[in-house]
């Protein structure tokens, strides 16, 4: 390649491949959590950096507080986004 890497050593791994469905019933599992049935939630499931912004998000998540806002990973913001 153009940067001299061996295009053997290469793999591309797209996001999210060969995920598989939930095992646990999904019902089963907001109750487990104390989440209702028509609670939203939305997640987030990756690096938690300054290039995310994901301080927006959290500020947005105040305007509704219906919403269930998961944040799952890591990354120099994390603790800022508690």
């Amino acid at each position: 390649t153009a940067l001299g890497v061996d295009p053997g050593r290469i793999r591309i791994v797209p996001n999210w491949t060969h995920v598989q469905a939930p095992a646990a019933d999904r019902a089963a599992t907001r109750a487990r959590l104390g989440w209702a049935p028509s609670t939203p939630v939305l997640l987030h499931s990756g690096n938690m950096g300054l290039k995310q912004g994901l301080e927006v998000l959290i500020d947005t998540a105040r305007l509704a507080p219906d919403v269930r806002i998961v944040l799952m990973g890591d990354g120099n913001q994390r603790d800022a986004l508690r």
